[in-house]
């Protein structure tokens, strides 16, 4: 006697893809199927622009929209553990530095760097005269 399995197998050929099926899912991870980029993007908004900014960014960077919600919402979660206001200056300073992961922007708010003045960029360098350094022509 021979069994067959009916099921279909869903595959990923690429490699560390992700395939999802919300049925295989376990019942406390179903309740996301309800959220949406635009649910997390209009909690961001009422934060602010740069909030919103890192959450883009979040949902962009990602190939499956369902695995920025972790991230998103641990930043947005960041707001109830600090204060919106300080959330918004720590998400405009890992704008600028090119880093908006939720670590990043939690080691902003733990160690208080959203509370320094913000980031200017400098475009022009001060030359620095001193006897011991060397020019340009040292180095052709």
């Amino acid at each position: 006697m021979t069994i067959r399995l009916s099921a279909v197998i869903q595959f990923s050929f690429r490699k560390y893809g992700y395939t999802t099926r919300t049925e295989h899912m376990p019942q406390r991870h179903q309740y996301v199927k309800g959220w949406s980029p635009g649910y997390f993007l209009d909690q961001a908004k009422k934060i602010g622009p740069r909030t919103t900014a890192v959450i883009e960014v979040t949902f962009n960077r990602t190939s499956h929209v369902e695995q920025g919600y972790k991230a998103a919402m641990g930043i947005l979660k960041l707001a109830k553990q600090f204060t919106a206001q300080r959330l918004e200056k720590a998400c405009e300073r890992a704008l600028f530095f090119k880093n908006v992961r939720c670590n990043a922007i939690k080691n902003i708010l733990t160690k208080q760097l959203d509370k320094l003045p913000p980031v200017i960029e400098n475009k022009s360098t001060p030359i620095i005269e001193h006897e011991n350094i060397r020019g340009s022509i040292n180095y052709q």
